[in-house]
């Protein structure tokens, strides 16, 4: 199954959401890998994250859908040990159709804030603090390891399609 705005609530209201069919539901642009869509309701608002198999690229691109899964609990692993809120929180998961759902993060992304050209030092020192409490609790850890050192995805969705297309295509 492929998750779309258009299929959305009814994926939804066959896990039992209620009142399924009063949501809006909205494709978050930007990605070639994943669809992401922002499901809201007067009571609440949250993301469907699903990885595709083929990216929304020219080429051919393929890549494992199972990383979605290691990406969600990097999330679950994270909310172990970053403060409360720097992390969507995982609601739920369908592994097998590599999606999950996670709390909304607010309307504006980082991303937003710098293109606005609005620079807070003091996020970026967030950012920074973030950054050092995953390397200190993930370093040498072999649960760690097992769970993220297979570079499989990065492979594919990295090296692969970038370095070794690029050199393909010019040898020189």
């Amino acid at each position: 199954m492929e998750l779309t705005v258009e299929n959305c609530a009814a994926y939804l209201a066959a896990r039992g959401e209620p009142r399924a069919d009063r949501l809006t539901i909205r494709e978050l642009g930007g990605g070639v890998s994943n669809t992401v869509l922002l499901v809201e309701s007067p009571e609440r608002r949250f993301v469907l994250k699903q990885s595709l198999s083929r990216l929304r690229v020219k080429d051919e691109w393929l890549a494992d859908r199972s990383r979605i899964l290691r990406e969600m609990r990097s999330l679950q692993d994270a909310a172990r040990f970053f403060p409360a809120g720097a992390v969507p929180e995982v609601l739920w998961s369908d592994e097998e159709n590599f999606l999950f759902a996670m709390s909304a993060a607010g309307p504006e992304s980082w991303k937003q804030y710098l293109l606005a050209g609005r620079i807070d030092p003091s996020l970026a020192a967030t950012v920074g603090t973030l950054l050092g409490l995953w390397i200190r609790h993930s370093w040498g850890s072999p649960e760690f390891e097992a769970r993220y050192g297979d570079q499989t995805a990065f492979d594919q969705l990295r090296i692969d399609p970038y370095y070794r297309t690029v050199a393909q295509r010019r040898p020189e």
